[in-house]
Formats: structure tokens, sequence, C-alpha cells
């Protein structure tokens, strides 16, 4: 809940922060530091230049270029990564494959991706607000 909520409507927003309170569900969450340093990981290597899936493939002119490969790469990675209920990664070296699939069909036509993406990994999500909400 944001600020601009609480002069509107005073008694629904210390309710529902009692309520959230009680039922123990905090206001903001952070994400796990497993998610964090995989994505971190996944990050650096393919800035580098260096991800072992994309060897001999020459991807690192994208990020200038053609950025929406990377974005796509990206939404991808995010997509499909999935994290228990303590937010430990349970699957990041095949979010990391479906990902470097992409790119490496982008940059090599001649590539097949199996199996072929099915549409919900290649959604790309609205961004975030441009005013931050806390």
């Amino acid at each position: 809940m944001t600020d601009a909520i609480t002069p509107h409507f005073p008694y629904f927003y210390n309710d529902l922060k009692i309520v959230l309170l009680v039922i123990n569900i905090p206001e903001t969450m952070k994400l796990s530091h497993s998610f964090s340093g995989a994505l971190r990981t996944f990050a650096y290597f393919m800035a580098s230049g260096t991800h072992y899936m994309l060897e001999g493939i020459e991807y690192l002119s994208l990020y200038g270029e053609e950025p929406s490969a990377i974005e796509q790469a990206f939404a991808i990675y995010a997509n499909v990564i999935e994290v228990d209920e303590d937010g430990t990664v349970l699957n990041a070296k095949y979010a990391e494959k479906r990902a470097t699939q992409y790119i490496r069909s982008y940059c090599d036509s001649a590539f097949e991706v199996e199996p072929p993406f099915e549409d919900w990994e290649l959604v790309l999500h609205g961004p975030p607000p441009l005013k931050d909400r806390i």
C-alpha cells in the first residue's frame, strides 16, 4: 500500500494492515539470496560473453545493436526459473538453457530450439511503474 491510498481509505488501509500482520504476510518482500545469486551469475556470464552454453556464438553485439534480443532472453529466464517456498532456486541451469537457446536461435537461424518455446516462456510482462511505490 502506498501513502497515496491512506488519506482516501484510512480505515480500510489500517484494517488491511492489521489483517496482514495477523496472518503474517509482510507488506513488502525481498527476492531470496538464492534467486539474487542465480540472476547475478546469469547476468555476469551473459554480459561478459563467456556463458558456456553460448560458446562459439558471437552475441555481445546484441547488447548495443539489438537489445530486444537480450530483453527476450532475460524474460525467458525470469519466466522459467522456479523457487521453492523458502525462495531456493530449483532450476537455474534449465532457465539458463532456455534463455541461451533463444540467443543461439536468434544468432543462428539453423539452430532449432528443443523443445520449442511455449507461449508462457516468451511473455514480456509489463514494466514497473515509473515512480517507486515505497
